[in-house]
């Protein structure tokens, strides 16, 4: 398992976290001359720094060597050549590293402000965990305490094989933050993220917002800590008055930041269709028991509603009673486990044994919903004509939502929506068009194909980005999975990892 730090993390003062950032580094440059080059230097330390031939010490002496010998008249010129490669990714890290300790070595002020505004912009980006770790060093070295918001953004994209207590972002906020707690930063981030300057090209404060809810559904999955700082945040943000509305008459809160779009557009007041959902949907939430209520979340709501109307057995049963329902339909079906892939080398559980002390009653409602839909006689008209379309386009994978209705003899929708041109990764990615996300906020789930062939066991089930896409949007979500002529696997996830196996569906049966 690879640590942004190797040793046990206890920041409680400046010196420790500098101490523990900097063990990290320290051994780094052994490792990266490992990648050198050859080549001859050729008097200019500009030109050194610069060229791919040379060795990385060597690079990295150039760079010291341009900003020592530069005068303060040609120390403006030296700083922006060695910007360029500084934000290139084609830099080798070690050389970056060395730019990073020379630019924060500045003893101008307005160099070092220059320094500090250039940091503060590439941290929240920066995919090189070696570079990430040198910035948090000079953040924690420097007391740099306007870099909480870019901590947070950096902080909220997942790092495979980096656990989260490990984090060199995690220390840095330690650091300047020594009264607080990352979470409780991050929630403050989120209430009052930086203003943009009004002749920003790019607007980052709505999302500085959502990274760093994002990084709450983390470090907060349960959404108890968020509850309770809404009770006493102030209403001025429309966030927070969208926010305590969904939990006064919801009884939810959003978890994820992509959640939070979901929110502001269920509660616009110029949204009709969801305005007359939310009139249906708000009493009967209101009457769901304490044990219905408990692990609620938004993708629950609209399964309750429609169950409420068309399965009240349902709303009446204790959560073991609906399990014991579920158990009697899956008993009998035929299952496919997704085989060991470049982009799943480890297939997570599928089967609800599994996951049954995870399920929550709404839960295991809404599996419930979802598996009625795909047994419905809809399902089969309107998903295999979809297959088909899928399988003559090699540039893309196909997928849609489900709708309900309340109409016992045609009550589920599927409804495909086409990639666009420039989402199209080929035939083995799915990106949701923004449309198919926009037209989810009524929608029981969302769904997508594996049917480059009909025998695709191996790609049978969610990878690794389909449960990221899940957990990032707050969806209950669907994969069919071609085993077979004429046959489909489903699966079901969450976004809180769990996959059940629903088991065969069937052209013509």
């Amino acid at each position: 398992m690879r640590h942004d730090d190797p040793a046990s993390l206890r920041p409680a003062s400046r010196p420790r976290a500098l101490a523990v950032l900097a063990s990290f580094l320290f051994v780094a440059p052994l490792l990266l001359t490992a990648c050198s080059g050859s080549g001859e230097t050729s008097g200019d330390p500009l030109v050194d720094a610069r060229n791919e031939k040379l060795a990385n010490w060597r690079r990295v002496d150039a760079v010291k060597a341009a900003w020592a010998d530069a005068d303060p008249a040609r120390r403006a010129s030296v700083r922006e050549s060695l910007k360029d490669q500084l934000w290139s990714h084609q830099t080798p890290a070690e050389v970056r590293v060395a730019i990073i300790d020379t630019f924060a070595g500045d003893t101008d002020p307005a160099g070092l402000a220059d320094t500090r505004n250039e940091l503060r912009g590439m941290l929240p980006v920066e995919p090189d965990r070696e570079v990430v770790s040198a910035i948090c060093r000079k953040v924690v070295g420097g007391q740099w305490t306007e870099f909480g918001p870019s901590l947070v953004r950096s902080y909220a994209r997942e790092v495979e094989k980096v656990p989260d207590e490990k984090r060199a972002e995690r220390i840095a906020i330690q650091s300047i933050a020594p009264g607080s707690t990352p979470e409780r930063v991050a929630f403050e981030v989120f209430l009052r993220p930086p203003e943009d300057p009004a002749d920003a090209p790019v607007k980052l404060r709505e999302r500085t917002r959502q990274a760093a809810w994002d990084l709450l559904a983390r470090l907060d999955p349960t959404g108890l800590k968020r509850r309770e700082w809404l009770d006493g945040a102030s209403l001025d943000e429309p966030v927070v008055r969208d926010m305590r509305r969904l939990l006064s008459d919801l009884r939810v809160v959003p978890i994820s930041g992509g959640e939070i779009t979901w929110m502001t557009s269920l509660l616009n007041p110029t949204n009709t269709s969801a305005a007359a959902w939310l009139a249906k949907t708000t009493p009967v939430i209101a009457s769901l028991r304490p044990e219905q209520a408990e692990g609620l979340r938004m993708r629950h709501l609209e399964p309750i509603r429609w169950a409420a109307t068309n399965r009240s057995a349902w709303m009446a049963a204790e959560r073991g009673e609906l399990i014991a329902e579920l158990e009697s339909r899956l008993k009998n079906r035929e299952f496919r486990d997704r085989g060991e892939t470049s982009s799943f080398q480890r297939p997570i559980p599928s089967r609800l044994r599994d996951w049954i002390k995870h399920l929550s009653w709404p839960d295991v409602l809404t599996i419930l919903v979802v598996d009625d839909a795909m047994r419905s006689p809809q399902a089969e008209s309107a998903i295999f004509p979809q297959v088909d379309a899928d399988q003559r386009d090699d540039t893309t994978e196909y997928g849609g939502i489900i709708s309900l209705r309340d109409d016992p003899a045609s009550f589920a929708r599927f409804v495909m929506y086409m990639p666009r041109g420039s989402e199209r990764a080929g035939d083995r990615r799915f990106f949701a068009p923004q449309e198919l996300i926009d037209a989810s906020e009524l929608a029981l789930a969302q769904y997508h194909f594996h049917v480059q062939t009909w025998r695709n066991s191996d790609f049978a089930g969610p990878s690794v980005e389909d449960l990221q896409f899940a957990s990032r949007f707050g969806r209950t979500c669907l994969v069919l999975s071609g085993v077979a002529e004429g046959r489909l696997n489903v699966d079901f996830y969450q976004p809180d990892g769990v996959v059940i196996d629903l088991g065969m569906i069937e052209r013509g049966k």
